[in-house]
């Protein structure tokens, strides 16, 4: 679907943003004094992008179940270095007064139901956007390594992301569909599925998609 798409194609500017992110600090740092003036000249502009798009794409990404805070972390270390787990904590901050502010918007809560999904009830054979093999090996086997503590009785929020990735490739390499994960979440998590709409319609509203 065209709302799966958007989702979809946070998470591929999320990536790539961070990546060019990257570059460009490396270009200042570069011995070749053409490479570091071109970069030294972009940095400016970048990180203004950087600074008014960073938190919608972290947002997407967070709320990716394959992804969460792992990936987020991933690249806060590839970015940011030794400040990284600042950044990190700054960023859950912000998440954890949008997810209060969420909840108090809630009239009601739903009880959590148990929802037992079949991986290929969570795919769509219509995208047709970042394949399996675009994932870098490396963030692949980032996302394996991490590991997710036990599950007490903690907020949505945190019981959301304690709980492990879900594997990046499905059996019949088709893509996973995340609107529809979600959908079948909504009364385990109803205050983060609606958090993700109003996402939705925050990227519709500013790019008219």
């Amino acid at each position: 679907s065209s709302l799966a798409l958007v989702i979809q194609l946070q998470i591929c500017f999320f990536r790539k943003f961070c990546q060019i992110k990257m570059a460009v600090e490396e270009w200042c740092r570069s011995s070749n004094t053409i490479i570091a003036t071109m970069g030294k000249s972009m940095k400016p502009k970048y990180d203004k992008y950087w600074e008014k798009s960073n938190m919608a794409l972290s947002e997407a990404c967070l709320l990716d179940p394959r992804f969460k805070r792992t990936l987020l972390e991933y690249y806060a270390d590839k970015v940011y270095g030794v400040v990284a787990p600042k950044h990190m904590a700054d960023f859950m901050v912000v998440i954890n007064k949008l997810f209060d502010t969420y909840a108090s918007s809630q009239a009601s809560s739903k009880s959590p139901a148990a929802t037992n999904v079949q991986n290929n009830l969570l795919v769509s054979k219509d995208y047709d956007g970042e394949s399996d093999d675009e994932l870098d090996a490396d963030v692949q086997q980032y996302l394996r390594a991490s590991t997710a503590p036990g599950i007490g009785t903690k907020s949505e929020l945190e019981v959301y992301l304690e709980q492990p990735l879900l594997e990046w490739y499905t059996s019949d390499k088709t893509t996973f569909n995340i609107l529809h994960w979600w959908s079948l979440k909504q009364h385990e998590f109803p205050i983060l599925s609606f958090s993700l709409d109003l996402l939705v319609m925050f990227w519709l509203f500013k790019y008219q998609l």
